[in-house]
């Protein structure tokens, strides 16, 4: 589901040039400095489970790391590919583009002049889409029973599918539904 709602909320050409570049030796290191992805801590986050949460990691989710880690950088790339396009529509005055570049955080007023994303707001638009699409989810917002291998298990799963229905909430239905109410004349969904 990681992959359709990069597709969804991007777009199917941002997601394939996104998977472009994750192909490559210098788009994994793009991402890696962009700091989407951080192989140590994937790893860290699997081993953190002890000798049962590792081993039963290992049965319920092989190839967590290399999977997680190729949903970031394809995601990473896709957030920048998408946020390039949405800026030359933005300087042609696109409403939908420009709500789109916010919700990614960036400065839509500049970008809207130019049609340029700087360096930073590559990375940012990147940073974004990765935080959106993939759910990074801090310890800190998981539950005191969580602590524990098979909580630990338990809450991942659990983190995810309450991010999932907040994401097809708030990123599908909800700009469908306006998108409904104005007939059709705001624009992309985006």
């Amino acid at each position: 589901s990681q992959t359709l709602n990069t597709v969804a909320g991007l777009g199917v050409g941002p997601w394939a040039e996104g998977v472009r570049r994750a192909a490559t030796a210098v788009g994994r290191d793009e991402a890696l400095r962009g700091g989407v992805i951080v192989y140590q801590a994937l790893h860290d986050l699997r081993e953190g489970m002890g000798m049962t949460g590792t081993v039963l990691g290992k049965l319920t989710a092989p190839g967590f790391q290399s999977v997680e880690g190729w949903n970031r950088v394809v995601t990473y790339h896709a957030g920048i590919d998408y946020a390039t396009e949405q800026a030359a529509k933005a300087m042609g005055g696109d409403k939908g583009a420009i709500r789109g570049l916010k919700a990614m955080g960036l400065d839509t007023e500049r970008i809207a002049k130019d049609g340029v994303l700087t360096t930073a707001d590559e990375v940012k638009a990147g940073r974004s889409a990765v935080e959106r699409f993939q759910f990074l989810v801090d310890p800190q917002d998981l539950p005191g029973w969580a602590n524990g291998p098979w909580g630990k298990l338990i809450a991942q799963f659990r983190t995810y599918g309450y991010k999932q229905t907040g994401y097809v909430a708030n990123e599908l239905l909800k700009p469908a539904g306006e998108f409904m109410k104005s007939g059709g004349k705001e624009g992309s969904l985006a």
